[in-house]
């Protein structure tokens, strides 16, 4: 039964990409092509996971080599490591839902992007787009004139900074409201008079925007002085915070930030030194006809020419994050990154390779397929990234619901570039706060890399290792 599940989702998401970018590209496929795309095509998915499941199933396991030691044969096995950064909050304004709840709601059935009702391309046609209804340029232009009047700004850095004061706002709101005031010392009296000590703050605010590296430098600077003003007037004091302007040129980049992040959270912090909480905001937009313009240029742009091409996204996206020993409060935890890359020699050597990612991800997690309730990856309406996500998915988390456990964060919303790591992990967080179990990010940054992350709930028993486990077995 659950092949025949599996046979009839291929079938309809193959026929369904397949038929809808004909009618929404006008292309008039001959007899050949259509047999073998609505026919050949899904055959021969279905028939490269059957031959990569059964090669697994043949592959010999050891079930006595525990985490962290070494194996009978001498390989050493991957080491279990501790939650590195705890989340407090999230916040996110994509094309499909402007908070993390409804987002996800709109990836269980995805809603794909239409015609976009004024760009268009060199032809004059429609393009495809994944947009953010009602943005509110002029606020955005009257806010950036108001920091740095000499700088302007093109219509999608208008938009991105749009969406991104949107989001700022949340989570500067609630990062005051989880913030411990500073402590206002008594002072002391020397020769008889009475000297009061300046207040110390307990926990610093760095606050890094992720924007678009081809911005001029001006006008990132002028995004975070407008952001610094609005951390202010959402009640974060002056003299905790700290705001940094980050060029990112790809979502690579931004994984990479994201690394730096979670390996601070390991350096120990001296006791007369504040505690840091990072406030990781993103935000960027294609949707103008400029943007659209460069993708066609370099032969990107979806449409009839090239039917796997991108399709222009926008959004913004922020993560409130604490040092993962102070998780009270937290919503969600995150584990360390773990990265590799894929195969490109064949189908089944490709969704084999991101399937040994995904399961060495959950083997440093000490988390058990089982245990995963979703899969969220950052596919797009691309056949290649879907197809090696679900083949990988079937293969690590063979338990898994192919229809309902995994989810493409960028198909109801379009090529999201650097905000998508970031949109990833809000969502991930705020998956395990409702549903209480483990979450894996998946993210195919390019061609060949590929990035796993496990997002659990903030349990203590969670995290029990199995050197843990056998001691209080031991011990009763």
């Amino acid at each position: 039964m659950r092949a025949l599940l599996v046979a009839i989702v291929v079938f309809a998401a193959v026929w369904l990409c397949a038929i809808g970018l004909w009618r929404g590209t006008g292309a008039t496929p001959g007899g050949v092509q259509m047999a073998l795309v609505l026919g050949v095509l899904p055959l021969a998915l279905l028939g490269g996971v059957y031959v990569v499941r059964e090669a697994r199933r043949r592959e010999p396991t050891d079930a006595g080599a525990s985490p962290g030691v070494m194996a009978p044969d001498g390989t050493p096995q991957d080491t279990v490591t501790a939650p590195a950064m705890a989340v407090r909050a999230t916040a996110v304004c994509l094309p499909s839902a402007d908070n993390p709840a409804d987002a996800l709601a709109a990836l269980v059935q995805p809603r794909r992007p239409g015609l976009h009702p004024t760009l268009r391309d060199r032809d004059g046609l429609p393009v495809f787009a994944a947009s953010v209804e009602h943005v509110d340029t002029l606020a955005a232009d009257g806010m950036l004139q108001r920091h740095a009047p000499g700088v302007r700004a093109g219509e999608e850095a208008l938009r991105a900074l749009a969406l991104l004061e949107q989001v700022a706002e949340t989570l500067f709101a609630d990062t005051a409201a989880l913030l411990p005031r500073a402590v206002q010392t008594d002072g002391q009296v020397v020769a008889g008079m009475h000297h009061r000590e300046a207040a110390t703050a307990g926990e610093r605010v760095d606050v890094q925007l992720l924007l678009p590296a081809a911005w001029p430098t001006a006008l990132r600077e002028a995004s975070a002085t407008a952001m610094r003003q609005c951390a202010a007037d959402c009640g974060l004091p002056a003299a905790q915070l700290h705001v940094q302007a980050v060029p990112v040129a790809d979502a690579r980049e931004a994984w990479s930030r994201l690394r730096l992040v979670l390996d601070a959270a390991a350096t120990p912090v001296g006791r007369d030194q504040p505690r840091r909480w990072h406030v990781l905001l993103a935000a960027d937009s294609q949707v103008g006809a400029q943007a659209v313009r460069r993708l066609e240029s370099a032969g990107l742009l979806l449409g009839a020419r090239h039917q796997e091409g991108v399709l222009p996204g926008e959004g913004a996206a922020g993560v409130l994050l604490l040092p993962a020993a102070d998780c009270d409060g937290a919503i969600a935890l995150l584990h360390p990154l773990v990265d590799g890359e894929t195969s490109l020699a064949s189908l089944r050597a490709g969704a084999r390779a991101t399937a040994d990612l995904l399961e060495r991800a959950m083997r440093q997690a000490a988390i058990g397929a089982s245990s995963i309730g979703l899969v969220l990856s950052d596919a797009d309406q691309r056949s290649a990234p879907a197809v090696e996500t679900a083949a990988a998915v079937s293969l690590a988390c063979p338990d898994l619901d192919p229809v309902r456990a995994c989810a493409a964060l960028c198909v109801p919303n379009g090529a999201l570039g650097i905000v998508a790591p970031v949109a990833q992990l809000a969502l991930a967080a705020a998956r395990v706060a409702g549903s209480s179990q483990p979450v894996l990010a998946l993210s195919l940054p390019d061609e060949r890399r590929r990035l796993a992350l496990v997002v659990v709930p903030p349990v203590a028993d969670d995290f029990t290792t199995h050197d843990d486990a056998d001691a209080s077995t031991t011990a009763a």
